[in-house]
């Protein structure tokens, strides 16, 4: 298996994990406050012809699961993020920059940037960004 990859792929998703833990936090409080507003099926005998109590039933169970399986999503986003966090905490902030400018805001000249906040060569700025993915990758999976 290759660690520095998979270092690389948790710190390119970093951010839409992020993204995605906010979402469902307010897709959550949405079906959490439209399901306050259902009303419940009448209980005073037979159903009538064209009655809607079985699509609201529906639209109950149809709520609820949606959201089990948001809360199950958001437990591993937090997850996610939780693991990235560690890896970073251990860096000091050069090195936590050069992880963040050239692979979780990845955008083109992130080493022109990087060189430019640490004002070094480019050698010395993918030197930093190598050895910070090192011990970032160190971090996460131990010695590779």
């Amino acid at each position: 298996m290759d660690w520095k990859a998979e270092a690389v792929e948790r710190l390119q998703g970093y951010e839409a994990q992020r993204q995605t833990m906010e979402r469902i936090t307010l897709e959550l409080e949405h079906l959490g406050t439209s399901y306050a507003g259902i009303r419940g099926a009448r209980l005073d005998g037979m159903p009538k012809a064209g009655s809607s109590a079985s699509s609201r039933e529906d639209y109950m169970l149809n709520n609820i699961t949606r959201r089990d399986d948001l809360r199950r999503k958001l437990k591993e986003a937090q997850l996610w993020v939780a693991v990235v966090d560690s890896g970073m905490s251990i860096l000091d902030e050069e090195e936590r920059l050069a992880l963040e400018l050239c692979f979780i805001h990845k955008v083109k000249g992130s080493i022109e940037d990087l060189c430019e906040r640490l004002n070094v060569e480019r050698s010395i700025a993918y030197h930093r960004r190598d050895k910070a993915l090192q011990r970032f990758t160190i971090a996460l999976y131990g010695a590779v």
